[in-house]
Protein backbone atom coordinates (compact mmCIF):
# COMPACT_ATOMS: atom_id res chain seq x y z
CA UNK A 1 0.00 0.00 0.00
CA UNK A 2 1.10 3.52 -0.72
CA UNK A 3 0.84 6.07 2.04
CA UNK A 4 -0.91 9.36 1.52
CA UNK A 5 2.53 11.03 1.52
CA UNK A 6 3.68 8.77 -1.33
CA UNK A 7 0.41 9.39 -3.17
CA UNK A 8 0.83 13.15 -2.75
CA UNK A 9 4.39 12.90 -4.10
CA UNK A 10 3.26 10.77 -7.04
CA UNK A 11 0.55 13.29 -7.96
CA UNK A 12 2.55 16.40 -7.06
CA UNK A 13 2.19 19.15 -9.61
CA UNK A 14 -0.59 17.52 -11.61
CA UNK A 15 -3.49 19.83 -12.43
CA UNK A 16 -6.57 18.99 -10.38
CA UNK A 17 -4.65 16.64 -8.07
CA UNK A 18 -5.96 18.49 -5.01
CA UNK A 19 -9.56 17.67 -5.98
CA UNK A 20 -8.75 14.05 -6.83
CA UNK A 21 -6.75 13.39 -3.65
CA UNK A 22 -9.59 14.83 -1.54
CA UNK A 23 -12.09 12.78 -3.51
CA UNK A 24 -10.13 9.55 -3.02
CA UNK A 25 -9.93 10.20 0.73
CA UNK A 26 -13.62 11.09 0.93
CA UNK A 27 -14.59 7.91 -0.90
CA UNK A 28 -12.36 5.86 1.38
CA UNK A 29 -14.16 7.29 4.42
CA UNK A 30 -17.63 7.26 2.84
CA UNK A 31 -18.04 11.05 2.80
CA UNK A 32 -20.56 12.15 0.12
CA UNK A 33 -18.70 15.20 -1.19
CA UNK A 34 -18.45 16.84 -4.59
CA UNK A 35 -14.82 15.72 -4.72
CA UNK A 36 -15.88 12.10 -4.17
CA UNK A 37 -18.43 12.38 -6.98
CA UNK A 38 -15.76 13.89 -9.25
CA UNK A 39 -13.54 10.85 -8.71
CA UNK A 40 -16.49 8.57 -9.38
CA UNK A 41 -17.07 10.29 -12.73
CA UNK A 42 -13.73 8.85 -13.88
CA UNK A 43 -13.46 5.81 -11.58
CA UNK A 44 -12.53 3.33 -14.32
CA UNK A 45 -9.99 5.65 -15.95
CA UNK A 46 -8.40 6.54 -12.61
CA UNK A 47 -8.10 2.86 -11.72
CA UNK A 48 -6.58 2.06 -15.12
CA UNK A 49 -3.88 4.64 -14.34
CA UNK A 50 -2.94 2.79 -11.16
CA UNK A 51 -4.87 4.50 -8.39
CA UNK A 52 -7.18 2.57 -6.11
CA UNK A 53 -10.69 3.99 -5.87
CA UNK A 54 -12.37 2.56 -2.78
CA UNK A 55 -15.99 3.03 -1.83
CA UNK A 56 -18.90 4.74 -3.49
CA UNK A 57 -21.13 7.64 -2.56
CA UNK A 58 -23.32 7.96 -5.65
CA UNK A 59 -25.13 4.61 -5.58
CA UNK A 60 -26.90 3.81 -8.83
CA UNK A 61 -27.16 7.46 -9.87
CA UNK A 62 -25.01 8.89 -12.65
CA UNK A 63 -21.89 10.36 -11.06
CA UNK A 64 -22.08 13.44 -13.30
CA UNK A 65 -25.57 14.28 -12.03
CA UNK A 66 -24.54 13.72 -8.42
CA UNK A 67 -21.50 15.96 -8.91
CA UNK A 68 -23.70 18.71 -10.35
CA UNK A 69 -26.17 18.44 -7.46
CA UNK A 70 -23.44 18.50 -4.82
CA UNK A 71 -21.86 21.57 -6.40
CA UNK A 72 -25.29 23.23 -6.49
CA UNK A 73 -25.73 22.50 -2.77
CA UNK A 74 -22.42 24.22 -2.01
CA UNK A 75 -23.59 27.46 -3.63
CA UNK A 76 -27.39 27.45 -3.51
CA UNK A 77 -27.70 31.05 -4.69
CA UNK A 78 -25.62 30.65 -7.84
CA UNK A 79 -25.78 28.55 -10.97
CA UNK A 80 -23.38 25.57 -10.64
CA UNK A 81 -22.83 25.05 -14.38
CA UNK A 82 -19.62 27.08 -14.62
CA UNK A 83 -18.08 25.40 -11.59
CA UNK A 84 -19.20 21.99 -12.84
CA UNK A 85 -17.50 22.58 -16.21
CA UNK A 86 -14.35 23.87 -14.52
CA UNK A 87 -14.14 20.78 -12.29
CA UNK A 88 -14.60 18.47 -15.28
CA UNK A 89 -11.85 20.35 -17.14
CA UNK A 90 -9.57 19.90 -14.12
CA UNK A 91 -10.39 16.18 -14.10
CA UNK A 92 -9.59 15.82 -17.81
CA UNK A 93 -6.31 17.68 -17.32
CA UNK A 94 -5.46 15.51 -14.30
CA UNK A 95 -6.11 12.30 -16.23
CA UNK A 96 -4.00 13.40 -19.20
CA UNK A 97 -1.13 14.51 -16.96
CA UNK A 98 -1.21 11.31 -14.91
CA UNK A 99 -1.26 9.23 -18.11
CA UNK A 100 1.77 11.13 -19.39
CA UNK A 101 3.60 10.79 -16.07
CA UNK A 102 2.91 7.05 -15.94
CA UNK A 103 4.12 6.61 -19.53
CA UNK A 104 7.29 8.51 -18.73
CA UNK A 105 7.91 6.40 -15.60
CA UNK A 106 7.44 3.18 -17.54
CA UNK A 107 9.77 4.32 -20.33
CA UNK A 108 12.58 5.43 -18.03
CA UNK A 109 12.38 2.52 -15.54
CA UNK A 110 14.26 -0.07 -17.67
CA UNK A 111 16.97 2.47 -18.51
CA UNK A 112 17.55 2.99 -14.80
CA UNK A 113 17.51 -0.75 -14.07
CA UNK A 114 14.20 -0.56 -12.24
CA UNK A 115 10.91 -2.31 -12.77
CA UNK A 116 8.03 -0.08 -13.90
CA UNK A 117 5.51 0.98 -11.25
CA UNK A 118 2.92 -1.63 -10.39
CA UNK A 119 -0.75 -0.65 -10.25
CA UNK A 120 -2.86 -0.18 -8.28
CA UNK A 121 -1.55 2.07 -5.56
CA UNK A 122 -3.72 3.26 -2.72
CA UNK A 123 -3.99 5.74 0.11
CA UNK A 124 -4.05 4.83 3.79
Amino acid sequence: MTTSVALDEMLDGLPGADLVVRGLADLESGQPTAEAALVEVARTRIQSLGLRVAGSTVGDDAAELVLYARLANRRPKSEPYGLYCAWLEQLVSFLAALRDRRSWEIQRAPAEGRLPPVAPTTID
